[in-house]
């Protein structure tokens, strides 16, 4: 008897991509937890319409991946006991369409308790004609649950599902994951920057980091340059299609809830504490002005880093990204 397949998936405004991430697991998943942090869009009744779907609510207000994977994991393990496949997915996450004929799907299902499971995980970029492919640094999103080992989650870039020490670590190179965040560019930016304020708050990682991995600068070079993007195999989305799921509609938000969090850390803790993080490419004031009736959004005008912070930017990237050729 094949262990049970459970989806666990945090949800926060992602009523763009849900129709098809639930149309698609649904077809695999024998159950979806979702956790939504208090959506102001329509992803409580987009999910609702799915039957495969049981809705908790992660009451948090702050973005912390530890509680929401801790809140997934111990509840599907009280609502569903027995053998069980854990799958930590999150909702622009769509699994490729000839992946439940491959053999590596029997090898998942066969693998023993407390195996942590890895899979490919694509970037589908902007048209989805091409994508950027990671074949060499397989992501552990899948763990056949023992019932016993805690995970050990970080506040922010967490892995996803227990990772037992001197568990064995199974490749399934042939079930792809696609990733559908870098297909929409402007989204993308606001998330990466909303990142940066969190790890500048949280006090997660040193500034050299914020602008060497979000600086808008290269996160834009990497989508819209596609150094080494390869074609997207059709393979990956028509077995879906044929059965009327779209793979293919891409949605960009005007506001994002991205930039409304970035617009009350302003309001909280002053732009001052943030002139030195990559945020600073896009017009705040007119955001702001967008968002006046939501609660928390500064009603003064946005001040921007003074020249010598945008000068002292510029030279901390000059730096960075010279020590990452050198280091190459």
């Amino acid at each position: 008897m094949n262990p049970r397949i459970i989806v666990l998936t945090p949800v926060k405004n992602e009523e763009w991509i849900l129709h098809r991430f639930l149309s698609v697991t649904s077809q695999f998943a024998d159950e979806i937890l979702i956790a939504d942090q208090l959506s102001t869009d329509s992803s409580r009744e987009i999910c609702a319409a799915y039957k495969k779907v049981t809705l908790i609510q992660n009451p948090g207000v702050c973005y912390n991946e530890a509680e929401r994977q801790l809140l997934l994991i111990s509840t599907a393990r009280k609502l569903w006991p027995g053998p069980k496949i854990l799958l930590g997915l999150d909702a622009d996450e769509v699994l490729a369409a000839d992946a439940m004929q491959s053999v590596d799907w029997q090898t998942m299902l066969a693998a023993a308790a407390g195996t942590i499971l890895l899979f490919e995980k694509p970037d589908l970029l902007p048209r989805l004609d091409k994508c950027i492919r990671h074949p060499t640094n397989s992501v552990p999103l899948g763990f056949v649950d023992d019932g016993l080992t805690k995970h050990s989650a970080l506040e922010i870039h967490s892995p996803r599902v227990p990772q037992p020490a001197n568990a064995l670590r199974l490749p399934l190179p042939n079930i792809k994951i696609l990733h559908y965040g870098l297909a929409r560019v402007r989204t993308q930016l606001a998330k990466v920057r909303y990142y940066s304020v969190e790890e500048n708050i949280k006090k997660s990682s040193p500034l050299r980091h914020r602008r060497g991995w979000y600086g808008n600068f290269y996160l834009k070079q990497y989508v819209e340059s596609a150094a080494g993007a390869q074609s997207t195999p059709l393979e990956w989305f028509v077995g879906w299609e044929a059965i009327g799921i779209d793979m293919r509609k891409l949605p960009e938000d005007a506001l994002t809830w991205h930039e409304i969090e970035v617009l009350r850390a302003f309001a909280q803790f002053g732009e001052r504490r943030f002139w030195l993080d990559p945020i600073w490419d896009v017009d705040w004031n007119e955001r702001r002005l967008s968002a006046l009736d939501v609660a928390g959004i500064p009603y003064q005008e946005i001040k921007y880093p003074p020249i010598i912070y945008r000068i002292l930017g510029i030279a901390l990237d000059f730096i960075i990204k010279t020590i990452k050729t050198l280091n190459k």
